[in-house]
């Protein structure tokens, strides 16, 4: 499998699980739960693959993991995601804050 197989298999199931959001229904939970571990094993597998590369090994020995690991990763990258965005709610209100001017006071000497 290649990189570009990989791609195609992850824009399919991102198609897939766009058209069943647009109209789920009850009956859709199943199928988009699978299709969110199916992603997060292929693009588990891409990285793996790019990473082997970059190290000068062979990218097929890459390999799919279980979807009880890519899961796993899931939960960790859900805690990450939690403490970004809590800093972009912090840097946004750090940008409304009221303006203030750091720019450099000019000293006004007397010439006595």
């Amino acid at each position: 499998m290649t990189d570009e197989d990989i791609l195609a298999r992850i824009n399919a199931l991102v198609d897939e699980e766009n058209a069943l959001r647009a109209h789920e229904t009850p009956e859709d939970v199943e199928r988009l739960a699978s299709i969110e571990v199916a992603l997060d094993q292929c693009w588990d597998l891409l990285r793996q693959r790019r990473a082997l590369r970059e190290f000068g090994r062979d990218p097929s020995e890459a390999h799919l993991r279980k979807s009880e690991v890519v899961e796993n990763y899931e939960q960790e990258r859900s805690s990450e995601r939690q403490s970004i965005n809590a800093y972009r709610q912090r840097r946004q209100e750090h940008r409304t804050a009221p303006d203030v001017d750091y720019s450099p006071v000019s000293r006004v000497t007397s010439s006595t």
